[in-house]
């Protein structure tokens, strides 16, 4: 690495620290208002620093949804420390927990048999030691007690949902998880996009946005399980900005073609209610 490269790091970590302490910060003074509610935790996971707003954004919503919230930044985003987290929140759960967990970053598919999944950091050279699949986290997540939120925004992500509804899996895995609802950004064979234009200019990804508009525009609690979620906002928006040549090349860049079509699976209902409207309605 050249000097200027390394001063650039540098200058880009120490920038990224300030950053995240001021978010801690702005943390400790909402909870002057917004304090979390027995049994509402959730895990935030950010794979890549242009998905931090994901994480920014999802923390601010849980946080007025009563949750209490972890967050794991990109450079600390390894299989050990997401297997740590979720066991954290397997032991403190019980049968009335309400658990959201949140992933933004980089799908994973090398094309070949059970290589799909989600990125983490790990060694670049093994494909099987920078992605986690689909089932290892919904196998973990099926520890905790109560209720579960599964959100996946990555390409790929409708692995996920496709894993929970595959009954052959459920044939020999039936307790892989259970009292859960699962969202994705996309089919499972298709990618997805990041933009700037989905919500307050931030980039970030099309489901991360819906949910946000989703639940902080509705003045009652929100099911996660049967709302509406307007995944075609987002698609309208890039259509509308980029060509169609434009998209070609995303497309050809990823190796799959573009999709903005929501996937979901749940076997029970999950609310989410901002606690302005909770207080105020």
């Amino acid at each position: 690495m050249s000097k200027n490269n390394l001063v650039w790091k540098i200058i880009d970590q120490v920038l990224e620290e300030v950053y995240w302490t001021y978010q801690a910060i702005g943390d400790k003074l909402a909870r002057i208002h917004y304090r979390p509610e027995p049994g509402k935790r959730a895990l935030l996971v950010s794979q890549d620093d242009f998905r931090t707003h994901d994480v920014v954004l999802m923390n601010a919503l849980l946080r007025r949804c009563g949750y209490e919230r972890k967050i794991i930044r990109h450079r600390e985003c390894t299989e050990k420390t997401i297997v740590e987290s979720i066991d954290q929140l397997a032991r403190e759960s019980d049968a009335d927990s309400q658990t959201v967990f949140f992933y933004a970053g980089h799908g994973h598919d090398a094309g070949t048999y059970y290589s799909k999944g989600v990125c983490v950091n790990g060694n670049p050279t093994n494909i099987y030691e920078k992605r986690m699949t689909p089932f290892a986290i919904l196998q973990l997540l099926g520890k905790i007690k109560g209720k579960k939120a599964v959100i996946i925004d990555s390409c790929y992500s409708g692995e996920f949902v496709d894993e929970v509804k595959d009954k052959a899996v459920r044939s020999v895995f039936p307790d892989m998880i259970n009292d859960y609802v699962v969202l994705a950004a996309c089919p499972a064979d298709n990618a997805t996009v990041r933009s700037e234009g989905y919500a307050k200019g931030w980039d970030i990804g099309p489901l991360t946005a819906a949910l946000y508009y989703l639940i902080g525009s509705s003045k009652g609690p929100v099911n996660l399980a049967k709302a509406e979620i307007p995944w075609r906002n987002s698609e309208s928006y890039i259509m509308s900005r980029y060509s169609n040549e434009a998209i070609g090349d995303i497309e050809k860049s990823v190796g799959a073609s573009i999709s903005f079509e929501m996937q979901r699976a749940s076997d029970t209902d999950f609310f989410l209610q901002f606690d302005y409207f909770k207080t105020h309605s």
